[in-house]
C-alpha cells in the first residue's frame, strides 16, 4: 500500500472518529466570557473510551519565537498555544496527534526541516496529549540522528508514539501499537 493511501486512510479514519466524539457529548455547549465554547462534563457509559484526534502539530519558525520567554530563566514555553483546548483534550480517555517535527535539537528550524525544542513536547503532554503519531513526511528532516532524539525525547516524557522505529529491533518490540481497556484504565 502506497504512503499516500496509508495517510489518506489514517486521516479518514481519524475524521470518522473525531466525528463519532463529537457526536457523543451529551453534555450542553455554553460560552465563556472569551467567546470559547465550553462543554459541560461529558457522560458516557462504562465500556465507552472518549478519543480526540488531532491534526498536525507543526513548529514553523514564528510560532518557536513567540514561545521564547526571555527573563531569569529564559526558556520556551509553548503551554499558551494549548490553553484554549486543553480542556477539551484532557476530557479524553485518550488524545491523540500528528507530530510534523523533529525534537533534532539547536539550531531550531521550521519549513522545510523541522526541528523544535523539547518544550513543545512538554506542553503537549501539559495539554493532555497521550499518544504521537510520527509517520509523516518531516520525520526524516534531521535523518536518523533526529528521529533517534525525537523518539527519545517522546519515551522520556511517556508518550506512546508510533509511525517510525529507530530501527527493525524497536519496530518488532513496538509495533503495532496495542492499547487496551480494563476496567476503567487505558493500557498502552
Amino acid at each position: 500500500m502506497s504512503l499516500l493511501k496509508i495517510k489518506t486512510l489514517l486521516t479518514t479514519t481519524c475524521i470518522a472518529l473525531f466525528m463519532l466524539y463529537m457526536a457523543s457529548c451529551t453534555g450542553s455547549a455554553d460560552k465563556n466570557n472569551s467567546g470559547v465554547i465550553i462543554y459541560e462534563e461529558i457522560k458516557t457509559a462504562p465500556d465507552s473510551v472518549r478519543l480526540v484526534f488531532v491534526g498536525d502539530v507543526m513548529g514553523h519558525t514564528p510560532q518557536t519565537r513567540g514561545a521564547w520567554r526571555d527573563g531569569g530563566d529564559s526558556c520556551y514555553n509553548f503551554a499558551p498555544t494549548f490553553q484554549w483546548v486543553k480542556e477539551t483534550i484532557s476530557m479524553a480517555d485518550l488524545a491523540i496527534a500528528n507530530l510534523e517535527v523533529t525534537f533534532a535539537g539547536e539550531p531550531y528550524t521550521g519549513y522545510p526541516r523541522f526541528s523544535s525544542p523539547v518544550a513543545l513536547a512538554d506542553a503537549l503532554k501539559d495539554a493532555g496529549f497521550d499518544i504521537l503519531l510520527t509517520a509523516n513526511n518531516h520525520v526524516m528532516d534531521h535523518g536518523r540522528k533526529g528521529l533517534e532524539l525525537t523518539i527519545d525525547a517522546l519515551e522520556n516524557l511517556g508518550f506512546s508514539h508510533t509511525g517510525s522505529f529507530k530501527d527493525s529491533a524497536d519496530w518488532k518490540n513496538n509495533h503495532p501499537l496495542m492499547i487496551k481497556k480494563t476496567d476503567s484504565t487505558l493500557l498502552f
